[in-house]
């Protein structure tokens, strides 16, 4: 969280350079437009970026289990790791009582 609020900030300098030093009106307004694009993409690219993250881990976990269960190293059912985390939580709540 502490490098997306230090490029928010460098983004910002970038910007204030520019209009600043720019010379002509056009320019400057075909930049904010330009700026403004970028600035409303980037969540929408981290977003992606995570959800890229998350099933590359899980292809190369499925991989590794499916591997492991082929060689006939380890018996694993396979399951379904949302219902698991529900069955868990479902377990407990019912030790809690």
């Amino acid at each position: 969280m502490h490098d997306i609020a230090e490029a928010q900030k460098l983004r910002y300098k970038v910007l204030e350079f520019i209009v600043k030093n720019v010379l002509s009106q056009i320019d400057v307004a075909e930049f904010l437009v330009a700026f403004a694009g970028i600035q409303d993409s980037i969540p929408q690219i981290s977003r992606d970026q995570r959800m890229l993250k998350v099933k590359m881990q899980s292809a190369m976990l499925t991989a590794v289990v499916g591997n492991i269960q082929h060689l006939g190293l380890m018996r694993l059912p396979m399951v379904n790791l949302a219902q698991s985390k529900k069955s868990r939580k479902d377990q407990e709540g019912a030790a809690e009582f």
